[in-house]
């Protein structure tokens, strides 16, 4: 609907609190921030950690496994302390569980430290306790987030090709395929490539943008050479997006 845009557009970001109340509102069912951490946990929900003021932190590269029966290393570089601050999507290594103990904006990991996801660099950031050991609990200040967009698709059916006939079976094949490509990506390199079990957008759509950015340059030294071909962060996003709700939708039919 357009009033939901709008109001995705004004508030992208929301608490569990505001996330629970939007979903509750959308299902028509009762929903608390529980509920939420439930559905991170699951691999249903992407959920993001906002750091605030000095967090001390840890960056790491990641090293593709030779075998298909081990997950990717982390290589870790020196801590830097402090400065560290922004939204960051929350990364499980290889199926390291990590789990809720409140619903105020703290977790705890059974294993290792927590682990968020940096785009701008392509790196996996660990959390760093006082003792630059890895971090059991978030740092006081930070808190949980939720994308409005991703509490919308939760209950939005999958959007079918608007044109009839062999097109528009045609457009949904390719969606479902491409829903499936980024699914295999992200089971086959889980570091940068997925978040809470699911494909991660975030950093699909930097290596898709990486490759067109390769491409011959505009003459304008201005312009930008992702939109010569159409392919803008808002519009792969929203293409991602609904191929991987259609893949979804797929598997459950």
């Amino acid at each position: 609907m357009a009033l939901q845009k709008l109001l995705r557009e004004l508030k992208p970001w929301l608490t569990l609190e505001e996330a629970a109340s939007r979903l509750a509102n959308l299902a028509s069912e009762e929903v608390g921030s529980v509920d939420l951490l439930k559905l991170g946990i699951n691999g249903k929900l992407p959920l993001f950690v906002e750091l605030r003021g000095s967090v001390n932190a840890r960056a790491a590269t990641i090293e593709p496994s030779e075998s298909e029966y081990l997950s990717d290393r982390l290589v870790y570089e020196p801590p830097f302390l402090g400065g560290l601050r922004g939204i960051f999507e929350l990364w499980d290594h290889g199926g390291m569980p990590w789990h809720f103990i409140n619903v105020h904006g703290e977790l705890e990991c059974e294993m290792g430290g927590i682990h968020i996801w940096s785009p701008e660099t392509g790196k996996v950031i660990e959390l760093l306790g006082r003792d630059d050991s890895g971090a059991k609990t978030l740092p006081n200040g930070c808190s949980i987030l939720v994308r409005a967009d991703d509490i919308d698709a939760l209950v939005e059916e999958p959007q079918k090709p608007a044109s009839s006939g062999a097109s528009g079976a045609e457009e949904l094949r390719a969606l479902e395929v491409l829903g499936l490509l980024a699914e295999a990506l992200s089971q086959q390199h889980p570091g940068p490539y997925a978040a809470a079990g699911r494909p991660n957008r975030s950093g699909i759509i930097s290596i898709m943008r990486g490759v067109v950015e390769g491409y011959e340059k505009p003459s304008d030294p201005d312009a930008d050479p992702i939109n010569l071909y159409g392919f803008g962060k808002s519009t792969l996003d929203e293409v991602l997006k609904a191929a991987i709700r259609a893949w979804e939708a797929k598997k459950d039919s």
